[in-house]
């Protein structure tokens, strides 16, 4: 049964003989350094005021009631990012040089620890990684040391503990922070043990704004388990560190894509939690170590495609070019064929004909038809329903040729083609790349490096207009009576674009100047500039010659499959 109450946070809470847990579910120690900022600015304005509190929220944790302990196990389902920064702020008072010495014996003993027999633990336990870090701390205060810290320390704990010392260092009046801290006030919510926290944990994050989707899953997931311990420790922590350090919506994508995969429909990224709910009742009931193991599966597919992790070098090359394009829609295709190849791989399916050389040629079949889908500008909305249907299409015994013919399969008009050669060359001419710097300096480095036996890295190299954006007057007698017309339509164009290591010394040099100052075309190392090193002028004529020379190079990077 529920029982709520205002409580004021040191007095009520925190000073009494509990121990307090955050469960394994839950997300890691996630606060920077602007939510604590912001929160010592709030107890220093009140600890300045002659009277009155300050209301941080609400604070939820179950009782774990222990009859052969004096101490109150209470476990934190909502709250924990306020208690650690709170927890920081008394370490770091412990650890001033300024603070009265009975004031830190207080904190350290009835804030950050609890008397068990003949010893002191702390009353705060992390998770993992942070609580380790936190042990660090509170160990420097016993031991008097500055704690040492290590790469594998928590960086959250280590950033704020850093800043809120750097700040508490410079204020004289510690008794402002300690008086702002006793007057904090929250709502503490607190359940019984037979009391469902998931159901509570659902109901004060239902606007969805505090978590991510990919938290919410998580904490779903293992509140529905007695051994959430093993399957956090075993299976989801490895996928949590796949995704450290990477975009925070990834994760939230990865369980869209993944949804996407096992129910072949498409939902909204809106629906993510609800359709997961939806899917774990209808296929796995209360199996839940099963369901686990999968999502884990997928998760190691989603790294060697998404993140390039994968160990065989043309299979990560492939992935790589692919992902140069920037298209989402891909990747909840390509978690079906890598299924699919890890299974006709360990013969777990017999009937699925697909080997390494054929999932490179259909991973390079996508490219090829995202790739020409870009540049004829049709409208990549269709792609998702493209790739959704192509899956289910696919003949597990003809897994290459079923990929092709469902994919060159609709007709020229249709919104769902592959565009042919001719269309791409008709597109390719006045195709304008204006907003598209990646994409057509990813088209030209794999042009440069065509054919090659030795690759040009061209990270270094810069996007190259060769009749300029600002034309100067030399230009327009160049481009001659109709130049504003020539400069509007092939400007971005294709043909008018290059690449160099150059580009701050050529700005808007004639063609000529260009062609033959030091490093200019001509001293080139490029291929792409051969053509322009044997030319004497620049113009609309030209720039569709060199368009029409790129096409070829193109259409056969790029091939409409056989």
């Amino acid at each position: 049964m529920l029982h709520v109450e205002k409580e004021n946070l040191i007095k009520d809470f925190m000073k009494n003989l509990d121990s307090f847990s955050i469960p394994i579910y839950q997300r890691d120690y996630s606060w920077d350094t602007d939510e604590c900022e912001e929160l010592l600015n709030d107890i220093i304005r009140i600890g300045g005021e002659e009277s009155g509190e300050y209301f941080i929220g609400t604070i939820v944790y179950q009782k774990h009631e222990d009859d052969s302990s004096s101490i109150s196990y209470k476990c934190i389902i909502d709250g924990q990012q306020r208690i650690t920064t709170i927890t920081l702020l008394f370490c770091c008072l412990c650890n001033l040089k300024h603070v009265n010495e009975d004031d830190k014996k207080d904190f350290y003993n009835h804030f950050l620890t609890n008397e068990i027999g003949s010893k002191r633990e702390k009353k705060l336990n992390l998770k993992s990684e942070d609580d380790k870090t936190l042990n660090k701390i509170i160990n420097s205060i016993s031991s008097n040391e500055e704690p040492n810290f290590s790469d594998g320390d928590s960086k959250n704990i280590v950033k704020n503990y850093n800043f809120l010392m750097e700040k508490l260092e410079k204020e004289d009046d510690y008794n402002l922070i300690k008086r702002g801290i006793y007057r904090l006030s929250f709502i503490s919510i607190s359940l019984n043990y037979e009391d469902n926290p998931q159901q509570i944990f659902e109901s004060l994050n239902a606007t969805g704004k505090d978590l991510n989707n990919s938290d919410k899953v998580r904490n779903y997931i293992l509140m529905s388990s007695e051994d959430q311990d093993n399957l956090y420790k075993n299976y989801w922590k490895n996928i949590e560190n796949g995704f450290e350090n990477k975009d925070e919506e990834d994760f939230d994508d990865f369980i869209y894509n993944y949804l996407i995969v096992k129910k072949r429909k498409l939902i909204e990224k809106s629906n993510i939690y609800r359709e997961f709910k939806l899917y774990k009742s209808e296929n796995y009931k209360d199996d839940i170590e099963s369901l686990v193991q999968d999502i884990h599966k997928y998760a190691q597919y989603y790294f060697k495609i998404v993140y390039e992790e994968e160990n065989d070098k043309d299979l990560r090359e492939a992935f790589h070019n692919l992902n140069q394009l920037s298209s989402k829609v891909t990747t909840r295709f390509l978690l079906s064929v890598y299924d699919d190849y890890e299974k006709a791989k360990d013969g777990s399916d017999l009937n699925i004909n697909l080997n390494k050389e054929d999932f490179i040629k259909i991973i390079k079949i996508t490219e090829s038809y995202i790739l020409r889908r870009k540049i004829c500008n049709i409208l990549a909305t269709k792609n998702k329903e493209v790739f959704l249907n192509l899956k289910s299409n696919i003949s597990e015994k003809r897994y290459l040729d079923s990929v092709i013919s469902n994919l060159t399969k609709y007709s020229k008009t249709n919104e769902k083609r592959f565009p042919s050669d001719d269309e791409l060359k008709k597109h390719l001419k006045k195709k304008r790349f204006d907003n598209s710097n990646k994409l057509i300096k990813y088209i030209l480095t794999c042009i440069e490096n065509y054919k090659s036996k030795e690759e040009i890295k061209t990270e270094k190299a810069t996007l190259e207009h060769i009749m300029p954006v600002k034309l100067t007057s030399e230009w327009k007698k160049d481009l001659g009576n109709n130049f504003e017309n020539v400069h509007e339509i092939y400007l971005d164009t294709i043909g008018n674009l290059t690449l160099t290591f150059y580009n701050s010394e050529m700005r808007n040099k004639s063609f000529t100047k260009k062609r033959d100052m030091d490093g200019g075309f001509k001293d080139s190392k490029l291929k792409l500039n051969k053509y322009l090193s044997n030319i004497d002028e620049w113009n609309k004529e030209e720039i569709i010659k060199r368009s029409e020379i790129l096409y070829e190079e193109i259409k056969e990077i790029w091939k409409y499959p056989e």
